[in-house]
């Protein structure tokens, strides 16, 4: 699964923000890309190939250029052993992409709500100290489905 690239972007600047605290990455990713674009004097096209070949933005900005990423696994692999599915979709509804991956490998539909039901209501569901399983799914794995 891959992030939609301009998610994957905001993401890895945010990491840069909040984890690395680089100097470059310190204003909004909107202000760091204004700097960027506006503080060089080529015209705009050249601005922007300045942007994705020399300033520290590129490693944010590339890291979802998949098709280069893709094509190294396309030398090994046919397209057709090959699909994306995007972690925003799996987000929105994980049963609905867990069907499509199943229905791509040609797998048996497994009902995957009726067992994260049974997990959720089972005997685990009622741990005192953490406010039941589905608390903990939710805080230790950041996504909780029903």
């Amino acid at each position: 699964m891959l992030r939609e690239p301009a998610a994957r972007a905001v993401s890895a600047y945010q990491m840069c923000q909040y984890e690395l605290r680089l100097r470059w990455c310190r204003n909004s990713l909107e202000g760091a890309m204004s700097l960027a674009l506006n503080n060089r004097t080529e015209p705009p096209v050249l601005n922007q190939l300045h942007l994705f070949t020399h300033h520290p933005l590129r490693r944010v900005l590339t890291l979802g250029f998949y098709s280069a990423h893709l094509s190294h696994w396309l030398i090994h692999f046919p397209s057709s052993q090959m699909r994306v599915q995007w972690v925003e979709h799996f987000k929105a509804d994980p049963f609905q992409t867990l069907w499509a991956i199943e229905s791509y490998l040609g797998l048996p539909h497994h009902d995957f709500r009726k067992q994260v039901r049974a997990v959720l209501t089972g005997p685990l569901s009622d741990i005192s100290a953490g406010g039941g399983l589905r608390e903990i799914f939710h805080r230790r794995r950041g996504v909780c489905v029903i």
